[in-house]
C-alpha cells in the first residue's frame, strides 16, 4: 500500500505547492453541498460468488474549501437511504447453487436442505476525503482524488433440522471495515451567484484485511459430494461505482 500512496502524496505535494506561489490564480471559496447518487459495489466474482453486488441509493453531504483556482480539498459523508444486495452461490460446477432468495440446491435438490437460509450486505455510513483539480482557473470540470473509508454489516443465517441431514443453527452477524483510493471526474455549473448544479462518476477500489465468516455445511450421509464450504467475499477486493447529481451552495 505505501508504494501506492507514496508517489500520490509526492504529487499532491507538488502541486499544491506550485499553485500556491503562482499568486495570479489565487482564489477563495468554500463549497456545501448535498447529492444523490447511485452507489454500486461489485464484489470480487473469483472463487465462490459469482456476481456479487450492492445497488443503493444514498445521500452524500459535500463540504470542500478552494484556497487557489485550480485546487479544492475536503470530504464527504455518505448516507445511504435504499439497500438493495443480490448475490449468486455457486460451487461444484453448478451442483450446488444458491441465489438471493433462493434455498441451497443440487442436482436431487434435497443434499443441503436447509429450514432457513438468509445472506446479506449493507452499507453503512462512510466518509471520504477529496484532493480536487480543476483543469484550468476558469472550467467547473474537475478531477477527484479519494480516499474512503467505509463498513458493511453483513448478516449469513443457517438453520437446519431435517432427516438424515446433521443439524445446524449458525446465525452471524458483524461490521467489516474496508479502506481504499479511487477516482472521480465531474462538472459544477453555477446557476446564481451563491448555487450550483453538478453531476460526478466516481470508481473506489477498496480492500479489507479483516477474517469474516467461513462454514462447512455437510451434505446428507448418501451423497457422494463433499461438504459446501460458504464464505464471506468481503474478505477479498470491492469496486465501487458512484453516479451522482448534486446541488450546493457558493460560501
Amino acid at each position: 500500500m505505501n508504494s501506492i500512496f507514496s508517489p500520490v502524496r509526492t504529487f499532491l505535494a507538488v502541486l499544491i505547492l506550485l499553485l500556491f506561489t503562482n499568486k495570479a490564480v489565487k482564489a477563495q471559496f468554500s463549497y456545501g453541498g448535498v447529492r444523490l447518487s447511485y452507489h454500486n459495489v461489485r464484489f470480487d466474482k473469483g472463487g465462490d460468488f459469482e456476481g456479487t453486488r450492492l445497488n443503493d441509493f444514498v445521500a452524500n453531504i459535500d463540504l470542500l474549501h478552494r484556497p487557489i483556482r485550480n485546487f479544492a480539498f475536503g470530504a464527504s459523508v455518505r448516507i445511504p437511504i435504499v439497500n438493495g444486495f443480490k448475490y449468486q452461490y455457486i460451487l461444484d460446477e453448478g451442483n450446488f447453487e444458491t441465489i438471493t432468495g433462493g434455498g441451497i440446491l443440487n442436482e436431487d435438490q434435497v443434499q443441503y436442505a436447509e429450514g432457513d437460509f438468509y445472506y446479506n450486505i449493507k452499507n453503512t455510513v462512510s466518509l471520504t476525503f477529496l484532493g480536487r483539480v480543476y483543469f484550468d482557473t476558469e472550467s467547473n470540470i474537475y478531477l477527484d482524488l479519494r480516499y474512503t473509508i467505509a463498513s458493511y454489516d453483513e448478516t449469513f443465517t443457517f438453520e437446519r433440522s431435517s432427516g438424515n441431514l446433521p443439524n445446524r443453527d449458525i446465525n452471524y452477524q458483524n461490521s467489516v471495515s474496508t479502506t481504499g483510493i479511487g477516482f472521480g471526474v465531474g462538472y459544477n455549473m453555477r446557476i446564481s451567484d451563491h448555487f450550483y448544479f453538478g453531476y460526478a462518476l466516481a470508481v473506489d477500489f477498496l480492500g479489507t484485511d479483516e477474517v469474516s465468516f467461513e462454514y462447512d455445511i455437510e451434505s446428507d450421509g448418501f451423497s457422494s459430494q463433499n461438504p459446501a464450504t460458504i464464505k464471506s467475499k468481503i474478505d477479498d477486493s470491492q469496486t465501487a461505482y458512484e453516479l451522482s447529481a448534486s446541488i450546493g451552495y457558493i460560501l
